[in-house]
């Protein structure tokens, strides 16, 4: 509905520049969201890419977008297959996206808080269908599909 919301404004308003970005972050974020590669948030990059090696599992679904709520950016990012073989700038843009998402969520709820996987449902050996339920500091919660693709060997956020 919110999304109709923001087309309807960008077919009609005045502010189109404004509601085209708008539309884009929001389809950044459902394209993009939680993914990072990692098990603990103390983990550093390096340490997230290795854990997307191997089994799959919700508590390493979990860390991806932990980086996401922690404002690692940058890390988050480099965890999503469509980043691959683009230039350094585009990574950058994705990541700023993600900043951008970040604080429309602490305008909304105070910023999100925690997120829990529900559930992963294996489509094929490698694709995966993450259901996350997101939590915020005002208590709201949101839930949401992250698609997971395996590309050589590693998880990635489709």
């Amino acid at each position: 509905m919110r999304m109709l919301q923001i087309a309807n404004t960008c077919a009609w308003g005045n502010a189109q520049k404004g509601c085209i970005v708008a539309v884009v972050l929001v389809m950044a974020f459902f394209f993009a969201s939680c993914g990072s590669n990692k098990e603990d948030a103390s983990t550093s990059s390096a340490d997230s890419t290795a854990v997307a090696e191997g089994e799959l599992t919700e508590k390493k679904v979990e860390g991806w977008y932990k980086l996401f709520i922690d404002g690692k950016y940058d890390e988050y990012v480099k965890l999503i297959e469509a980043v691959d073989g683009k230039p350094e700038g585009y990574a950058e843009q994705m990541a700023l996206l993600m900043k951008m998402r970040h604080r429309q969520q602490e305008d909304l709820h105070n910023g999100p808080k925690a997120c829990r996987v529900e559930r992963l449902d294996m489509k094929n050996d490698n694709f995966c269908e993450a259901y996350i339920e997101l939590t915020f500091n005002d208590g709201a919660k949101e839930q949401f599909l992250l698609p997971l693709v395996k590309v050589n060997g590693r998880w990635r956020i489709r």
